[in-house]
């Protein structure tokens, strides 16, 4: 005699939340519904034949996070639909997710459900395949009934950081203010992070660069003549050491060096970081909802440093017709030039800038994977050291870049100081052992 179970849900415990339902009232992205469980319904209570498993992920798509169902073998067969149910008591009971239609499998034996898993310890996901007939060079083949284990999303990862900026300014416990007037970093002679110009109001952080007042002007660019003929006179000393064709080589390059100063300006820039042991993780996943400026001369980003000769961009933004990037920086290895520009054809619009984008990477020793707005937008596979990495936000402009301030390049638009990169979020998980 078949048995029935009724699925009874008590409140909010039930439900499924996007991932931008947590993030602040200004995000564009926040505009995404919760994805509620089904109404109870009557599940058979035959014991299930189990294959393949769940990945779950919390920022892998545009509104959020995903769930990946991967069925092998027999099991995997192209086109064959798949549904994903929830449970609330441990797997007593199960439920479809309200509004979320079947996915059918790709020839890998994916099928990739765009919901953001639930936080919640008790919320607990398998993907069900129902029996599947299909033919095989025209001979009729059945694949039989199966689902995936139980999975939930705190067996995967641990939201190890998370900032929605609600305060009036950084949280100390997170973020420090850093270089605060530090002119004369590497390629940054005449701009410097300005503790001002980082600021939090609204629900969202501010990183701006402004242009600096008279006074500082006419003292960095007296001390960066200083420095670059310094420079010079060292360069054309060390051409002076070798002989031949080097030696005629290397002192057109030391003569060639400019001694000007700074003749586009002295600006003031943005640095914050959880450096200095307010937050280090070693891999996992790091996100953030970011709107970038759309004038050129400067960039923006969302990084991670490590005292390890390691830095992983998860993004830089140069501005509308110049573009973004995701980099890595690991030993004597960056990643190619031409390699370092992303979502090429969504950032070419002028709309894009005007928005708030959901960037993230997740990284394992071996890997790195990007993603803008959910998309893969980059996998570097590189070796990367045993080392913990503190997250930077950042507004800087590099000698190199702040002529395009005025001229910039490709059609892009000019900058109007100050501007700002906006962040409504930023949040990090590590995986769970």
């Amino acid at each position: 005699m078949k048995r029935e179970t009724r699925v009874f849900l008590v409140g909010l415990a039930c439900g499924v939340l996007p991932f931008a339902m947590l993030t602040s009232s200004n995000s564009s992205l926040a505009q995404a519904q919760p994805v509620p469980l089904a109404a109870p319904a009557v599940l058979p209570t035959a014991t299930p034949v189990f294959n393949g498993w769940l990945t779950l992920n919390p920022v892998a798509n545009s509104l959020g996070g995903s769930i990946t169902a991967t069925l092998t073998d027999t099991a995997k067969v192209k086109g064959r639909p798949v549904t994903l149910q929830s449970s609330v008591d441990a797997g007593v009971t199960w439920s479809p997710i309200a509004k979320l239609k079947a996915v059918k499998l790709d020839s890998s034996g994916k099928a990739v459900f765009k919901v953001t898993p639930s936080g919640d310890p008790a919320v607990s996901y398998k993907a069900v395949a129902a029996a599947y007939k299909y033919k095989v060079k025209k001979k009729a083949k059945t694949a039989v009934a199966v689902e995936t284990h139980p999975k939930k999303l705190s067996e995967q990862w641990k939201l190890a950081f998370e900032d929605n900026f609600s305060g009036t300014d950084f949280n100390s416990a997170y973020w420090a203010r850093t270089a605060n007037g530090h002119y004369g970093v590497e390629s940054r002679w005449c701009s410097a992070p300005l503790d001002a110009n980082g600021s939090v109001s609204g629900g969202r952080a501010s990183l701006t660069m402004s242009k600096a007042n008279s006074a500082t002007t006419k003292a960095i660019n007296a001390q960066t003549i200083a420095k670059q003929k310094a420079a010079k006179a060292a360069a054309i000393a060390a051409a002076n050491k070798l002989k031949g064709k080097a030696k005629t080589k290397a002192l057109k390059a030391a003569k060639a060096l400019k001694t000007n100063g700074c003749p586009t300006g002295v600006f003031g820039n943005a640095r914050v970081s959880t450096e200095g042991g307010k937050f280090k993780m070693k891999t996992g996943i790091l996100a953030a909802e970011v709107t970038f400026p759309v004038g050129q001369g400067m960039h923006g980003g969302v990084w991670l440093q490590s005292t390890s000769d390691s830095e992983i961009d998860m993004v830089e933004a140069f501005g509308y017709r110049k573009g973004i990037q995701n980099v890595l920086h690991v030993g004597k290895y960056d990643t190619p030039e031409a390699k370092k520009w992303v979502a090429k054809s969504s950032v070419k619009k002028y709309d894009w800038w005007k928005k708030s984008h959901l960037f993230s990477m997740e990284w394992t020793r071996t890997q790195v994977t990007f993603r803008v707005d959910g998309a893969v937008t980059k996998v570097e596979k590189k070796a990367l050291p045993d080392a913990e990495y503190s997250i930077v936000l950042s507004m800087l402009s590099s000698d190199w870049e702040t002529g395009r301030l005025k001229k910039p390049v490709s059609g892009g638009k000019k900058a109007v100081l100050p501007a700002s990169m906006k962040v409504n979020w930023v949040k990090a998980w590590t995986p769970v052992a």
